[in-house]
């Protein structure tokens, strides 16, 4: 079960967080894992939508550039960080435990480790904080 902070911890989540550009999406982009829930992009007119639901809850879309820029879309901004952060994680995980030796594991993982923290980041900043849209 995916486990989201509050809003009212984000002010805590944000000391310190400097600004990044925005995470990798691409077209086609997408995850599903059926403790956590799914994720999809695909090509709006101008630009990306993404469509998102978490495991047991109602699914819902938003054009990525306003889950940017848009502070109403705050929570929904944190939500999607998460979910698509935790599903890295859990493919970091998983190419770790194959390879066995927890050296080379750890390197070999360190794709999605570094795209999970992309997007927790992205979940967390204030809208407008990320550049490179």
């Amino acid at each position: 079960m995916l486990t989201t902070p509050t809003i009212d911890q984000l002010p805590d989540l944000r000391k310190g967080l400097r600004k990044r550009k925005v995470p990798i999406i691409r077209l086609g982009m997408r995850g599903s894992f059926d403790s956590l829930g799914s994720f999809s992009v695909s090509k709006a007119t101008d630009a990306f939508l993404i469509e998102w639901q978490i495991k047991n809850c109602t699914s819902k879309s938003s054009n990525f550039k306003d889950l940017c820029t848009d502070p109403r879309l705050e929570l929904n901004r944190l939500e999607l960080g998460w979910l698509i952060a935790a599903m890295f994680d859990f493919e970091a995980q998983r190419i770790i435990d194959s390879i066995g030796h927890p050296i080379e594991g750890f390197n070999a993982a360190s794709q999605p480790r570094k795209a999970a923290e992309d997007w927790r980041h992205w979940a967390k900043v204030k809208a407008g904080h990320m550049y490179g849209l």
